[in-house]
């Protein structure tokens, strides 16, 4: 229910696996980055990773699609998984960046609503991490 259904001319099922089990039973020990890109599920994926994600705290590059318009259905749904994303890395300890073209960066206290894909772009980095982070990039 991320896009309205008649976006499609088809569907395909596509097999799901939890990231933790995924990474237990391949025997990963430790994850230093995460890359998620899965077009509205990021809130299934880093709930996902949990048991991953609270002893490792890897750096987690990810894009959040934007809200366009928090008044349709839609949007509304949109809006509360990206509170809940919000909610869930804050628990987790994360802090979360955005990453626009030119490689600058802002610490984000909220996705926000807005037509910008090319605000997309975001890095979730442990609290313990921010400050190097930071140092790195222009803000």
């Amino acid at each position: 229910s991320f896009r309205e259904p008649e976006r499609y001319a088809r569907s395909i099922l596509v097999p799901v696996f939890v990231g933790d089990d995924v990474l237990e039973g391949l025997g990963v020990t430790g994850v230093a980055a995460i890359k998620i890109d899965v077009e509205g599920g990021e809130l299934d994926v880093i709930e996902g990773l949990e048991r991953t994600l609270r002893p490792a705290t890897p750096i987690v590059f990810c894009e959040v699609l934007p809200v366009l318009d928090e008044h349709t259905d839609m949007g509304r749904f949109r809006l509360q998984r990206q509170a809940t994303l919000r909610t869930v890395l804050h628990d987790l300890g994360y802090v979360i960046f955005r990453i626009y073209v030119d490689e600058t960066i802002d610490e984000m206290s909220d996705f926000g609503v807005h037509a910008d894909m090319t605000w997309s772009n975001y890095v979730f980095v442990p609290r313990s991490e921010v400050k190097a982070f930071t140092q790195k990039f222009a803000t």
